[in-house]
């Protein structure tokens, strides 16, 4: 048998050999931080870490009937000699499941009493409440002064929850915010925008050569793309696509003038008396 499969029946058999099985996961978590090279990996999950690799091992042992599987609960059925390969270091928490019981079913509470999985949370708090209100109260951007207000509203003692719900955001996100202000405080809080942290696009054209550009197109204009390439080739000293022009224009509010049809025969003269007799 292999000896991850081993530590995982000895922990349902120390646990009275019944277990649930999403607490059996946030166990085999717990014994996993204590050892030095991990039987199992886990991932995040929205109750806590998830071993997909301890998943398959309870389907496998299920089939080869060491143990029930049902819907929430998992059985031992039969005690093989299982505690008996296993390394001293990782007997230790196995065989004194008060330890685990008092870390993880009973945590500390912090942060507005919210429970995190059995370690304690410290936020160094560098600012009081009334500052961060302060900031959110005079913060233009919006989406910033959330964050200040989030983190004034945990500063006061609201649990991640009741803030999540006051700022209208989710836990997640709250948590996220909270771990910017303890690795940078206010200055990293403010720093992350929406979309990740781009690097400015270089404009294609200084505003004094816009200007140039659009003097010459409201007096002399260009026929096609490529003419208006060529001339900030030879007179700003600019190498420009015919596609970075039409983008170009298109931002400065540049249009192609399009010629209105006239008749072969048409008569300006009567035309403009027309229009003289129509305005009476």
């Amino acid at each position: 048998m292999l000896y991850r499969r081993k530590i995982l029946l000895a922990l349902i058999d120390a646990f009275g050999g019944s277990v649930d099985k999403l607490r059996l996961q946030k166990m085999l978590f717990l014994l996993s931080q204590q050892q030095e090279r991990p039987c199992y990996e886990f991932v995040p999950y929205k109750y806590g870490g998830y071993s997909f690799t301890a998943s398959r091992d309870i389907h496998v042992m299920h089939e080869k009937r060491y143990l029930r599987e049902d819907r929430r609960v998992i059985t031992l059925t039969k005690k093989p000699y299982i505690s008996s390969g296993l390394k001293s270091q990782d007997l230790i928490p196995i065989a004194e499941p008060e330890f685990i019981n008092e870390v993880y079913l009973h945590p500390t509470l912090h942060i507005g009493g919210t429970p995190m999985s059995g370690r304690k949370l410290t936020v160094d708090w560098k600012h009081t409440a009334e500052e961060l209100y302060a900031h959110y109260n005079n913060t233009p951007n919006t989406q910033i002064a959330r964050r200040f207000q989030a983190l004034a509203l945990l500063r006061r003692g609201r649990t991640l929850k009741e803030t999540a719900a006051i700022v209208g955001v989710s836990m997640r996100t709250v948590q996220k915010w909270l771990t910017w202000y303890r690795t940078g405080g206010l200055d990293e809080l403010t720093r992350r925008t929406r979309g990740g942290n781009r690097i400015p696009v270089r404009p294609l054209l200084t505003p004094d050569q816009q200007a140039q550009l659009l003097q010459h197109a409201a007096t002399q204009g260009f026929r096609t793309l490529r003419e208006a390439a060529a001339w900030c080739r030879e007179t700003l000293g600019v190498e420009l696509s015919e596609r970075q022009m039409q983008r170009l224009f298109h931002r400065l509010g540049v249009r192609r003038k399009i010629p209105r049809p006239m008749a072969v025969r048409a008569d300006a003269a009567l035309q403009a008396q027309c229009r003289g007799f129509a305005r009476r």
